[in-house]
């Protein structure tokens, strides 16, 4: 009779072996995807929470000081998404809208005049600002007047009156704006270099050197 021969312990053994790795490779994918959503949820974790739509304005008036009117843009926007008022953003949205050269969609945030009282002397001046680029320097001047009823001893904003009544031919009202904005504050690296601007063009290059070097030593930079 013939036998049939026991079946041999070393292809039961790699038979497992084959077994176990296929679990394994099927295992890995899902082991994987668990490790990126932990990793995921510590790095947003580590982030901290979005910021409020405050410290989202308070952040665009920064690139706004800094001459970056995008990144304020993109700010302003967040802002909004956080909840904050059209009124409490406008005064900022049409800086910013400005600073790009957008004229017509600054002028849908700064010409309905909705400010909030904390941001309307901005608001004001920015619209002024709009409408000085525009050519309509009296509106640009009734503008600076709305502004001037919330910040009537801002140096720099006097600054920018006395540009406006340069730029209109008013040169002795200009020099005089320039003297006025200089009693606020002496310092003021706007007010210097006005009124050095104002004694180069009436006379000459000797006579303003004073008033730029005292800007220079305001602001070295």
């Amino acid at each position: 009779m013939i036998s049939t021969p026991e079946p041999s312990r070393r292809p039961r053994l790699g038979l497992w072996a084959v077994l176990a790795g296929c679990v394994l490779a099927l295992a890995a994918p899902s082991l994987a995807a668990s490790s990126l959503v932990a990793a995921g949820q510590a790095t947003s974790s580590q982030a901290g929470p979005a910021p409020d739509a405050a410290t989202l304005i308070a952040r665009a008036r920064a690139d706004l000081a800094r001459g970056d009117g995008i990144a304020a843009e993109v700010r302003l926007q967040q802002a909004l998404d956080q909840g904050a008022a059209r009124e409490d953003v406008a005064a900022f949205m049409g800086e910013a809208l400005l600073d790009q050269g957008e004229l017509d969609q600054a002028g849908d945030w700064l010409e309905p005049e909705q400010f909030t009282l904390d941001t309307a002397a901005q608001g004001f001046r920015n619209l002024a600002r709009l409408e000085r680029v525009k050519g309509d320097l009296a509106a640009a001047g009734r503008a600076y007047d709305r502004a001037l009823a919330f910040t009537p001893k801002d140096a720099a904003l006097w600054v920018e009156i006395g540009r406006l009544r340069y730029v209109g031919g008013e040169h002795v009202q200009a020099l005089e704006t320039a003297d006025y904005a200089l009693s606020l504050d002496p310092e003021n690296v706007r007010a210097l270099e006005f009124k050095g601007q104002i004694m180069r063009d009436q006379y000459g290059l000797e006579a303003c050197l004073p008033w730029f070097e005292a800007a220079l030593a305001e602001a070295p930079e």
